[in-house]
């Protein structure tokens, strides 16, 4: 079986991040091969793929030299709603690459279903078509804000919002991959709001 998706640049090393839904298959295997093409079309076959599935993450590592990193806007503070913004994916080649549409909500202390460690989304009204997940949200300084995860389904079915993992929580995902993990207890949380509009990947 094939998927597609996309990813994006986190370090010019060739560490790149992707959805977990991307490169895992029905069963929750990782798919035997993760093949990545660059967007000046060189191609790679990743060496090694970390998976953090509570956040719907995975990080790749690819030799390809010269990867520019994005630059990522990690401040929640700073998105406001109805701001400008812009998904990029590869959807194929009968299909535009990059839905813009602007930020509705930031969803927080939320609980969606399988995913127990993404309890903070970004909400907006670009259409993620398939082979958007794991792409950016960026901003209008070409900022990333978010990775593309997911759409949910609006009056009945009708429209479809888009849903973006901040890039917070990328970031200090990515960090972690190396550094040992202390002991600590779990976060002190609200009771939590429920995703119970369908929710469905965009691979």
């Amino acid at each position: 079986r094939t998927a597609l998706g996309t990813g994006v640049v986190v370090k010019a090393d060739g560490l790149i991040v992707t959805n977990d839904h991307v490169i895992s298959m029905a069963g929750g295997q990782v798919s035997a091969s993760v093949r990545v093409v660059a967007a000046d079309g060189r191609e790679a076959v990743a060496g090694f793929v970390t998976r953090v599935p509570d956040l719907d993450l995975a990080f790749i590592e690819v030799d390809l030299a010269g990867l520019i990193p994005a630059t990522f806007a990690t401040d929640l503070a700073e998105i406001e709603t109805a701001a400008p913004v812009f998904a990029v994916g590869a959807p194929g080649e009968f299909a535009e690459p990059v839905s813009d549409g602007i930020v509705t909500e930031v969803l927080e202390n939320m609980a969606v279903p399988q995913r127990p460690g993404l309890d903070t989304l970004i909400e907006s009204s670009t259409q993620l078509e398939q082979g958007f997940s794991g792409g950016p949200l960026a901003d209008t300084e070409g900022r990333v804000i978010g990775i593309n995860v997911a759409t949910l389904g609006v009056e009945q079915g009708t429209r479809t919002l888009g849903l973006a993992i901040p890039s917070a929580v990328v970031l200090k995902a990515a960090a972690e991959l190396s550094a040992p993990t202390p002991p600590r207890a779990p976060p002190e949380r609200k009771t939590p709001r429920t995703l119970r509009r369908a929710l469905v990947g965009t691979r």
